[in-house]
C-alpha cells in the first residue's frame, strides 16, 4: 500500500505501535465489523472487541492478532515492517516490568498482559515477536532408546524433563536476563510446572504439537521465534495452525540412571530444543543439534489427580 507511514521504522513503544494502527484502520476506511468479516474470510480471527481495545488503551497485540489485522486493511506487503515495530514494543516492554499493566488475557483475546498469577516466578505475562515460519521436520515412526520399536507418546497430560536436570520439566516463564519480555518454555521444578499443563497433539506421521493449557487463560501451541529479542526461544501462541511442529527422536543419554524414554526434540534435522542450563529458570532454546545431554530429554505421562484418586 503506497501511503504506508514513514514512521513505522521508528516505533518503540507500544502506545508508538497502536498510534500507527489507528492511522491505519483509518486509512483503510473500514470498520471493526468489516475488519472482522475480511480477516474471517481469510481464516483468521480478529475480534473487533479485542482490536477495538488495542486502538484505544495501546495495549500490545498478539502477533497473530497484528498480522490479521494488517492484512485486512490490506497492508499485508508490509508485514515485516509490523511485525518488527511489535517486537521493538515488546522488547521496551521486558524492559520495563513495572510499567507493564494487566489487561485481557493474551491468550484469549489475543492482547499482551497478564494478571499476577499465584506462583513464586511472579505475574505470568504472555507476549509474542516477530513473525516466525512454523517449522515442521518429517522421519520414521518412533523407536525406542535401545533401538526397539517403542510405543506412541502419551496422549495425555505429559512432563517433559532435561535428563541433565531430573526434578525440573518445561513449563512457563520469562528469561532471567530479561531480554525478552513475554512468556516463553523454561525448567522449573516439576511439582511446580502445573498450571499449565502439557500435551502432545500428534498433527501427523511423527510430528506433534506441544501444546499448553491453563484453565484460566486457555490453549497455547509452542513456536519457535526466529528473530529479534526472542530468537531462538518457545513461545506460546494461541492460533496453533502457526505454531511449530516437533519431532522426538529417541536419544540416548550419558546422564546416569535415566528413568523413562529419552528424546531429542527437533525442530528441523539439523536444530533441536536444547536446556540452556541445568537451574530453575533456565530457558528452552533451539540451537544446532549435536550429541550434548542438554538436547535429551524424558517424555512420560504426568501423574495427575485424577490418577490419584484412582487408587
Amino acid at each position: 500500500m503506497s501511503h504506508r507511514s514513514p514512521a513505522l521504522s521508528e516505533i518503540r513503544t507500544a502506545a508508538e505501535l497502536a498510534a500507527e494502527l489507528r492511522e491505519l484502520k483509518a486509512r483503510s476506511r473500514l470498520t471493526y465489523r468489516q475488519l472482522e468479516e475480511r480477516a474471517a474470510r481469510s481464516g483468521e480471527l480478529l475480534p473487533r472487541s479485542t482490536l477495538a481495545d488495542v486502538l484505544r488503551h495501546g495495549t500490545l497485540p498478539r502477533p497473530e492478532l497484528l498480522t490479521a489485522f494488517v492484512r485486512a486493511c490490506g497492508e499485508g506487503d508490509a508485514m515485516d515492517e509490523w511485525l518488527a515495530a511489535r517486537e521493538r514494543a515488546a522488547q521496551s516492554a521486558g524492559q520495563t516490568p513495572a510499567t507493564r499493566t494487566p489487561e485481557d488475557d493474551g491468550l484469549r483475546t489475543g492482547v499482551e498482559g497478564r494478571r499476577p498469577r499465584p506462583r513464586s516466578s511472579g505475574p505470568w505475562v504472555v507476549g509474542g515477536a516477530v513473525l516466525a515460519v512454523a517449522l515442521s521436520a518429517a522421519g520414521v515412526w518412533l523407536l525406542s532408546g535401545s533401538g526397539e520399536k517403542g510405543t506412541a507418546l502419551p496422549g495425555d497430560e505429559v512432563h517433559i524433563r532435561p535428563v541433565r536436570a531430573p526434578g525440573l520439566c518445561l513449563t512457563d516463564g520469562h528469561v532471567a536476563d530479561g531480554r525478552y519480555g513475554s512468556l516463553v518454555a523454561v525448567q522449573r521444578p516439576c511439582s511446580e510446572a502445573v498450571p499449565p499443563t502439557t500435551t502432545l497433539d500428534r498433527v501427523e506421521s511423527d510430528t506433534y504439537r506441544i501444546v499448553w493449557y491453563h484453565p484460566e487463560h486457555g490453549k497455547g501451541c509452542l513456536k519457535v521465534l526466529t528473530s529479534g529479542g526472542g530468537k531462538g526461544l518457545l513461545e506460546p501462541w494461541e492460533n496453533c495452525r502457526l505454531s511449530t511442529l516437533f519431532r522426538f527422536v529417541p536419544a540416548e543419554s550419558r546422564a546416569p540412571k535415566v528413568s523413562g524414554r529419552t528424546y531429542r526434540i527437533q525442530v528441523t534435522d539439523s536444530a533441536c530444543v536444547t536446556a540452556a542450563g541445568l537451574k530453575a529458570g533456565a530457558e528452552a532454546v533451539v540451537a544446532p543439534c549435536g550429541r550434548s545431554d542438554a538436547q535429551v530429554f524424558v517424555v512420560e505421562a504426568a501423574v495427575t489427580s485424577r490418577d490419584d484418586g484412582a487408587h
